[in-house]
Formats: structure tokens, sequence, C-alpha cells
């Protein structure tokens, strides 16, 4: 395909849409928030990377340089160091969004329509939406529940697609639009609500749809992902902390790296969370789920100690149990697939694209390889 798209992978990642991904891009402010679809998530994961600079990963300390980081590539005809298959996802002009942490579950979204799709053993399912609604899915979890965002001509809405069929999730008073970003093994689901008046807090939706606003003492505040115990990751201030709230609603701000005193947490898995950080001046005017602002400096926490490692070499996307963090790396102009473990980028099959989301265990990651192809990795 054209060079163009072939950046069908970066707006999977970063532009009109997404993140997830960056389907949250109408947000800031009143005017922003009503277009913001992630994404996320990313995920958003590549807008910003093109001054990436390739280094080494490192214990966050300013700005020090650092070596530049190997890069594990596989061998010819061959797969990656830790044996990586790449295997082209059935359906065409289908982008992959999401996948679910057992890896079974693949959601995606017909790129003219913006319908949404799951794939599980075959070909992609068409998930029912009602007439006049688009729907972009954000997240997946372990039972195939789909959560993202839908549009009704100028309104923008949360939704949940459970084995009940589609529902728009219910908004706190007062809100005019809205936006789930990820969904927990229970059927949790968390994200962002909006007023006319340009103020946003962090949401989190029960099973059952009843909705909650997560206490915030700043004007604006987003929830991108939700732990294994209940616990909502975001940032508060549209970039200004990175945030997790506990089920008690009791919140906490995650530690930051010197000289990178803001930033955003977009994803959890196990004991491991990774995100964006950077200065207030610059997040805000990322405006999207990049957030953290400056050059991109992807982070890796780990929960259990506040340990913060920078991830550099790698626009991020996804992390993993096991601490590995997936995305896409740079060579020659171009962008492909890799992960990065211990400070090594290893290399995907796959000559351009990215992934976007990975597995909890690390054995299977979703995304686009060669000419927008959507793709699952098995690791």
């Amino acid at each position: 395909m054209t060079e163009e798209r072939t950046a069908g992978v970066l707006r999977v990642l970063e532009a009109e849409l997404p993140p997830s991904t960056v389907d949250i891009d109408r947000a800031m402010r009143a005017g922003r928030r009503r277009e913001r679809t992630r994404r996320g998530l990313a995920a958003g994961v590549l807008a910003g990377v093109a001054g990436l600079a390739a280094a080494g990963v490192v214990t966050v300390t300013g700005d020090s340089a650092a070596p530049p980081p190997p890069v594990d590539r596989p061998a010819a005809g061959g797969s990656s160091a830790r044996t990586c298959a790449a295997e082209p996802l059935p359906g065409t002009a289908i982008e992959a969004r999401a996948i679910s942490p057992n890896g079974r579950f693949v959601a995606g979204a017909h790129e003219a329509t913006s319908r949404p799709v799951v794939w599980t053993d075959g070909p992609p399912a068409d998930l029912t939406v009602p007439a006049g609604v688009t729907a972009t899915p954000h997240a997946v979890n372990d039972s195939g529940v789909v959560v993202g965002l839908a549009r009704r001509g100028e309104l923008t809405r949360p939704f949940a697609i459970r084995a009940g069929g589609f529902a728009e999730l219910a908004l706190p008073s007062g809100a005019s639009g809205g936006v789930a970003q990820g969904v927990g093994a229970d059927g949790t689901a968390v994200g962002e609500a909006w007023w006319p008046d340009g103020d946003s807090k962090a949401v989190r939706w029960s099973a059952s749809g009843e909705v909650t606003v997560l206490a915030s003492t700043t004007r604006w505040a987003a929830a991108y992902a939700v732990g294994d115990d209940g616990t909502v990751y975001g940032t508060l201030d549209d970039g200004a902390t990175p945030y997790a709230w506990g089920t008690g609603g009791a919140g906490r701000a995650l530690p930051t790296p010197a000289g990178s005193t803001k930033g955003k947490v977009f994803g959890v898995a196990g004991d491991y969370a990774y995100g964006h950080v950077g200065t207030l001046e610059a997040t805000r005017k990322s405006g999207d789920k990049q957030g953290g602002g400056g050059e991109p400096r992807w982070v890796r926490w780990q929960l259990s100690t506040g340990a913060v490692v920078e991830v550099t070499g790698l626009s991020a996307s996804g992390v993993d149990a096991t601490g590995a963090v997936a995305g896409s790396a740079q060579r020659d102009g171009h962008r492909y697939p890799a992960r990065w473990r211990d400070g090594t980028i290893a290399e995907l099959p796959g000559t351009t694209g990215g992934v976007v989301a990975t597995s909890r265990d690390g054995t299977r990651l979703a995304g686009l390889t060669d000419g927008g192809v959507p793709t699952v990795w098995r690791c």
C-alpha cells in the first residue's frame, strides 16, 4: 500500500481517533473534549515520536544521556529473539485496537465506518450498534466485553457491548459527553466525562452501569485503566500528575523522574504500569493520550516498589505482567513493531507497523504490520 496507508499504523495510535488510539483529541477544554476518543490509547502511542532519541533504559534521573539500547533483530526468515510469529488477522480495511488480557479477544473497527468488530478464532465478527451510531473500541476484557466511545451526530458517549448488546453508559449529572478507556475483569469500566464548561472528571462504571465520579482536587482528570485489584489509573489536571484511585476512592500520585514532574498512566498489568511523563506546559500542548509533554519520555512503573524507569528507543502502547513494554521503534524514518525488555529492544516480525496492545502474559500482541494489515503476534 501507499505510504499514507502505512501511516494507518500511526493513525490507530496517534491521530484522529485513538488511544487508546487517540480517540480523545476533542477533549481539552469544552470544544476539544467533545471530540475526545482516545487511545489510548492509548493510545496515541506514536504521537510526538518523530524526534524520539534512541537510548537505553535507565533509572530516570533527568536529562542525562544513556547509551543506545541494543536491538535484537530476527534472523533472516525467522522471528524475534523470543520466537514471536506474526499472524495476519482475516478481514480487510479493519484496524486492530485492543486485546484482552488473556489474549483471546482482539477488538477493532472498520476504517471507513468505525463499526466495531471482534476477532476470536476466525473472521472478524461485526458488533451490533444502533442505526446512526459509530463506536470505536478502546478496550476488551477476558469475557469479551468491549468499551469505548460512541458518536451519535454531534454527541459523544461512552459505551459497553456485553452479552446483552450495545449500551451507552450513564453520564454523571450535567455532563455532556464521555469516553470509556478501560475495562476490568469484572466488567468495571473507567474513563472520562466532560461538562459544557470544559471541566472533566475521571469516572468509573460498575458492571451494572452505575457511574461514580472519582475524587480529584483539580478541574480536569481522566482514567485510562483498571488493575486486578480494582485500582484505577490515569491523570489529574490533564497531565499534571500521574494518578491512581483505590477501590475506596482514596487517591495517590505516582512517582515521577527528576525533570519530568508531570505525566499520565495509560495501562497496567499485574505489578507494572506504563505511561508518559514531561513538563506541564508541553503536556497540555499534547492534548491527547500522549500526555506528559516535551520529548516523549515513556516510563514504566513497578507498583509494589514505586520504581520508575525510562523506556527509550520505543514508543509504548502497552505493558505486560513481566514488565515488558510493547509498541514501535524507529529505523531509517520508518516505524516497526518492537518490544522493550530489560534495556533491549526486540524487533518483532514486520518491516513496518506497530503493536497497539499486549496480553497480560505477553504471549499475544495485537497491532498492524506492513501496509496496515491487522496482526497478532504469538510469542
